[in-house]
């Protein structure tokens, strides 16, 4: 009978131990969708909260992940412009990474997930984004219009006089 109580205690601490960890920080991303033009670029913008009360949190890495044939600075700039340790109650918001939609790519709507991390240990759940690529729209410059008129202005008078 001790055996069994035993077998059990042992049983129980693993159940406890392998219940799933609960996130340390919060990653709230601020222009979800974001938009885009084919052969152009934009900036994520995110906010990443270490709770009041909670232990001081390293942020050493993400895990970015995106559709093909998007592609990431690989989040480059989470390393310029977030701190590499975030104290309990502290907040920061700053662009996290960018998108780029190569001239290839068809227009339409595309997903990816971020997770932050302190060494292999995610701090975030994979957290959805969604990106839309849309046409780059094709006016002429005002610059060119305005040109245009006074050669065509000559071209006319002059066909008048030359006949």
């Amino acid at each position: 009978m001790r055996k069994f109580g035993i077998l059990f205690v042992f049983l129980m601490m693993g159940i406890l131990a392998a219940k799933p960890a609960q996130a340390q920080v919060t990653l709230t991303l601020l222009n979800d969708p974001l938009t885009i033009v084919v052969g152009g670029s934009g900036l994520m913008t995110a906010t990443v909260t270490n709770p009041v009360g909670r232990a001081p949190q390293e942020l050493t890495g993400l895990i970015l992940r995106i559709d093909s044939p998007l592609t990431t600075d690989d989040g480059a700039l989470f390393f310029l412009n977030f701190p590499a340790v975030l104290n309990g109650g502290e907040s920061v918001t700053n662009g996290i990474f960018t998108v780029s939609a190569p001239l290839s790519t068809p227009i339409g709507s595309y997903t990816g997930t971020i997770t932050l991390l302190d060494g292999d240990t995610p701090l975030t759940p994979d957290t959805p984004f969604n990106v839309n690529v849309t046409a780059a729209s094709v006016a002429p410059e005002p610059a060119v219009i305005a040109l245009c008129v006074p050669v065509f202005g000559v071209l006319f008078l002059r066909r008048r006089i030359f006949g």
